[in-house]
């Protein structure tokens, strides 16, 4: 966990974004849900609803990391 993102902030973001973060911002170290994938298996979580989630947290690393993969600018960020 890094409680301190002044020198971490995400390339991308508005002058006034960037400050947000760097004030308020927390970067945490998530586990990999595929990680989890039989635990939740065994437990009745139907496979489809695993499957999104690894794809939104899929999703979240490239758009917090400053990658779009679809070319379009996030919310926030400068053009």
């Amino acid at each position: 966990m890094n409680l301190h993102l002044i020198n971490d902030v995400p390339d991308g973001l508005t002058r006034r974004a960037r400050s947000f973060v760097s004030a308020h911002g927390v970067k945490v170290d998530v586990r990999p849900v595929e990680g989890n994938r039989q635990w939740w298996l065994e437990r009745d979580i139907p496979a489809v609803v695993i499957d999104r989630m690894a794809a939104y947290q899929e999703l979240s690393l490239f758009r917090f990391d400053g990658h779009h993969r679809c070319g379009g600018q996030a919310a926030g960020t400068a053009s």
